[in-house]
């Protein structure tokens, strides 16, 4: 049994080393995508620099939104490898990574080692796993804490390991990382494993008077340190940020564009592709009956736990469901090696379930498959017809970044994008998925199921090649290095820098220029919390502090990504500005001639 084990875990490890590679290919060669990811690498330069690490700032503003466990990682990580994109996205892949590794622990414990091994290379293969570990956010942690926790649920089950420290380590992460979703998702998730095994064991085992002390000792000091020195921090972080924003009435708004409940769950079953197909099958078996299993009860109550409470939230990013990952994962797992158990003796003990897996695996098959085919006939057809245009493009990607739906909402320029180089990647996704769905097919149909496993599994590697391809395309559309590397040439000491609106959609040009900005009419969102405490707001102006220092002595930058006739420099002086640069969505002016 431990000669067994200590396989499992060798296979394990070599599936995260080779993964490994794969997440961090490129990882550092896009500029941050603003708004948002380069506000957090601000955040933490910011920490870093004045060794404060009690009070996250933004623009010296107190910034204290989500708890400050990546701020101090990503300090952490800029310290030692220096400031830089890969330095800052280092703590989105890592946490990542050790979910694929927690997840085929987790497989082994709830089911079998091959259901570990399995489940662990497809969520290392699912596009929403690579594509949300290369944007700067919180939720990767969150996920690993998710993860974390359910295997200390199931090692405090089984009364082995150390299943009440490591439930309350991931509860920790996630608290620390995301606030109040770290704390629910564990304890919903424990008491849905009481509840599906009828037994309250694993509940009272994880509530040890050691495990309270560690998430005692790792969540209450910074909260406390937080209250006592920031006011109102209770009502606004915890109220307001997280209880009201579930609601959709907070009194902070914010510039993000909350998904629709149709489009969250359209682009959740495309962020599991390609493996939704599988999934598919696997709630097909469940609802005939088939799923008997306490274990897969679990993990679809899991899934549907993550995914059911964010239906019924007002607001929904495209990311929100990515902790019910792992078990999506292990779902399917399950399905293809009970579909792979073919052996005379276990199909005549199994007798319908075995066929009736294996049938609904291949009656998905075929349905992605003709998807597959109508997928490039319909990109085919755009194409030619030109109706695959750039505005078309937009709201397609608008579905996957809140930085196009913010776009299309203010009516703002659309970013410069080739009609031809996205036809190109989308038929070549197309062809992908055609080719291999085929080949699961025919594997299928000759009862190979780790084959039909294998080919699916490379096209989730091709989906994530060519989502990595897409990154760099849309890469300039939101990121302000190139205008800050304009403004490191030409700034001086005594030059005054200006961002028009919320200063979040321009954090990146904090971190580039290593310097503060004076923010026009962007008092609003969180930023605006904390502009209202005791001397935080003076770089703040409105219109007229504007008009005056555009027309003073001192040089003065002006970023924006409103066009001229919109922005302040249409309202104060159309006549007395230079363009000096612009990426097709931001604008950098001066009020004299640059030399």
């Amino acid at each position: 049994m431990r000669e067994r084990t200590a396989d499992t875990r060798a296979a394990l490890a070599l599936l995260v080393l080779a993964a490994a590679p794969f997440y961090l290919w490129g990882l550092g060669t896009v500029g941050f995508q603003d708004p948002d990811e380069g506000m957090y690498a601000e955040i933490a330069r910011e920490m870093l620099a004045n060794r404060d690490w009690v009070v996250p700032t933004f623009n010296g503003v107190p910034y204290v939104e989500k708890p400050p466990l990546m701020y101090w990682l990503t300090a952490v990580t800029l310290a030692v490898l220096g400031p830089s994109e890969f330095a800052a996205r280092l703590w989105k892949v890592l946490p990542v990574l050790g979910t694929v590794a927690m997840t085929g622990a987790l497989g082994r414990r709830l089911c079998s080692p091959r259901v570990g091994i399995m489940g662990a290379g497809i969520l290392a293969t699912t596009l929403g796993t690579f594509l949300f570990s290369r944007i700067s956010m919180m939720d990767p942690l969150l996920l690993f804490g998710v993860s974390l926790a359910a295997y200390g649920v199931a090692c405090a089950a089984e009364r082995s390991g150390r299943g009440d420290l490591w439930f309350w380590l991931g509860v920790s992460i996630g608290v620390m990382s995301k606030g109040l979703p770290g704390l629910a998702f564990p304890l919903a998730l424990l008491g849905w494993w009481a509840l599906v095994r009828r037994d309250a064991g694993a509940f009272r085992a994880v509530w040890t008077g050691r495990g309270v002390l560690v998430a005692t000792v790792l969540i209450i000091p910074w909260h406390a340190l937080a209250s006592w020195e920031v006011a109102g921090f209770f009502r606004f972080y915890v109220v307001d940020n997280q209880i009201l924003r579930f609601l959709g009435t907070r009194a902070y708004a914010e510039d993000g564009t909350s998904l629709g409940t149709l489009a969250f769950l359209g682009v959740t079953a495309a962020a599991l592709f390609p493996w939704t197909p599988v999934l598919a099958a696997a709630l097909d078996v469940a609802a005939r009956g088939l799923a008997r299993d306490p274990s897969l009860r679990f993990l679809l109550g899991w899934a549907g736990l993550v995914v059911g409470l964010f239906l019924f939230s007002s607001f929904k990013l495209e990311y929100y469901a990515l902790s019910a990952f792992p078990a999506t994962a292990l779902v399917a797992a399950v399905l293809v090696c009970r579909a792979a158990d073919s052996s005379s003796a276990k199909e005549s003990a199994r007798g319908l379930s075995a066929r009736a897996e294996r049938g609904a695996l291949r009656r998905w098959a075929w349905i992605s498959l003709s998807g597959g085919i109508l997928f490039c006939l319909a990109v085919a057809w755009m194409w030619r017809a030109t109706s695959l245009n750039p505005t078309r493009i937009v709201q397609g990607l608008s579905f996957w970044s809140t930085n196009y739906r913010i776009i299309l909402d203010h009516g703002l320029p659309l970013p410069p994008v080739s009609p031809g180089r996205y036809a190109a990647v989308l038929l070549g996704g197309g062809a992908l998925w055609t080719a291999g769905f085929g080949a699961a097919v025919c594997f299928l149909s000759r009862r190979r199921v780790p084959a039909a496993a294998a080919a699916i599994g490379a096209v989730g590697v091709g989906m994530c090649l060519l989502a990595g391809v897409v990154l760099r395309e849309v890469g300039p559309h939101h990121s302000l290095k190139p205008l800050a590397e304009r403004l490191n040439v030409l700034l001086q000491p005594s030059d005054v820098l200006i961002h028009e609106r919320s200063v979040e959609k321009g954090g990146g040009l904090l971190f580039y220029t290593k310097r503060q900005v004076l923010i026009l009419n962007g008092r609003r969102g969180d930023l605006a919390f904390g502009s209202g405490l005791p001397g935080r707001g003076r770089c703040f102006i409105d219109t007229q502090e504007f008009r005056e220092l555009w027309d003073g002595s001192a040089r003065a930058f002006l970023v924006t990504d409103l066009p001229a006739p919109r922005s302040a420099i249409g309202e104060v002086a159309p006549g007395a500005s230079t363009l000096i640069a612009s990426t097709g969505t931001r604008w950098l002016y001066a009020n004299r001639p640059a030399p």
